[in-house]
């Protein structure tokens, strides 16, 4: 994943690119929230790492600006050296997903990280399923993401939680069994 940090500190910037790059993300920085927010609107990143207390603009800002904007979602994880309990509530107000303590406990920013990654998955796999879906006008057979071709039911049920079961609409069971549909109504 690409990750964009927003950190004025040099050194824990660059501590903080290295542990990301070693942990296979991909790295981009920042060194205030101005620059921030201009590489938030030029590149496809969906996951930030901000200071609180930057120049130009500072953390809270930046995810007032990046919330104001909407667009695709971008996953913020506050740092701060601050550490009351209203500053975690002022930061996660302002539209921050996460907030952490500085200095970082290492394995907690990664699995923090793993459960931001999780979370955009998810919102991923939502905004697939709300968006327009490609349907066969023959078999209505649905195409996913990868280009295959699959069986409605298949889709649905591989990417919800939704349970189906078949049916007849009456147009298809008049069409298909008018004999039965025929009888069936002269019964009622």
């Amino acid at each position: 994943m690409k990750i964009l940090i927003a950190e004025d500190d040099p050194i824990f910037r660059q501590l903080l690119q290295r542990k990301l790059e070693v942990w296979g993300h991909k790295v981009c920085v920042a060194v205030n929230g101005k620059e921030a927010r201009e590489k938030l609107h030029a590149e496809n990143i969906r996951f930030l790492l901000a200071d609180w207390m930057m120049p130009v603009l500072d953390g809270l800002e930046l995810c007032r600006s990046i919330r104001a904007a909407g667009g695709r979602y971008v996953y913020i994880i506050l740092l701060t050296a601050k550490n009351q309990t209203e500053h975690t509530v002022m930061g996660l107000d302002a539209g921050a997903d996460d907030y952490m303590k500085k200095p970082c406990h290492w394995d907690e920013l990664r699995a923090r990280i793993r459960a931001g990654e999780r979370i955009l998955g998810l919102l991923d796999k939502v905004s697939t399923l709300s968006g327009l879906l490609p349907i066969c006008a023959s078999c209505k057979k649905v195409r996913d993401g990868r280009g295959y071709w699959n069986e409605i039911a298949a889709y649905i049920s591989k990417h919800t939680d939704a349970e189906l079961n078949s049916s007849l609409c009456p147009e298809c069971a008049k069409k298909n069994y008018s004999d039965y549909y025929d009888r069936i109504l002269g019964e009622e």
